[in-house]
């Protein structure tokens, strides 16, 4: 019995010294390549400023808004509230244009990644994203507006999008074209030498 209880023992030291020794003779592993264009989990404020037009009497179209998000569904999935204003004509009754404020949830569903393929790199460089929004905001003057959109988000920083929604209370259609600026930026992940 107690030959056998030595037999355990020196193996078990024996696998720990080779586990010990392969896992120092192991090179260390190359840095990740900086995920840019992913629905990654942390929270995003865009701030859009938009142009574009009302089809109640053809009234030109102008608004800023931002629309603070978070990602529910790792890379795939987008959940936030818009806010703001546009300057329009907001109803029939109004011959004159004025601004209207606004506010409604936005779900946003990422469609592809956009990278540029680099020979040696087997994924390429990630350097954005297209996305496909839909939007219902309710605003003054009683305006119900349900639509989306199509953006392109780029080094999770910048963006650009089309949008068209229809005021479904008052029979007009709204599209534009918007600029948006993530007010946050991406954080640096934490390494060892961090802590």
């Amino acid at each position: 019995m107690l030959h056998n209880f030595r037999s355990y023992r020196i193996a078990l030291v024996l696998v720990t010294l080779l586990t010990t020794a392969q896992a120092q003779n192991s090179p260390p592993t190359a840095d990740p390549v900086p995920d840019y264009a992913e629905f990654n989990r942390r929270a995003v404020v865009p701030v859009e400023f938009g142009m574009g037009f009302s089809s109640q009497q053809s009234k030109s179209l102008f608004s800023v808004q931002t629309c603070p998000q978070f990602t529910p569904i790792n890379h795939y999935l987008r959940v936030g509230a818009v806010i703001g204003a546009a300057y329009t004509a907001g109803s029939p009754e109004l011959k004159t244009e004025h601004w209207v404020a606004y506010a409604g949830p936005r779900i946003a569903l990422k469609l592809t990644s956009l990278d540029v393929k680099i020979n040696g790199l087997p994924e390429g460089i990630l350097w954005g994203n297209m996305q496909l929004f839909v939007e219902h905001l309710w605003g003054q003057t009683n305006a119900k507006l349900l639509g989306g959109g199509v953006a392109l988000e780029i080094l999770k920083r910048y963006g650009v999008a089309l949008k068209i929604h229809r005021d479904y209370e008052h029979q007009s259609t709204w599209g534009q074209f918007a600029v948006a600026y993530n007010v946050i930026g991406q954080r640096k992940e934490k390494s060892f030498q961090d802590n």
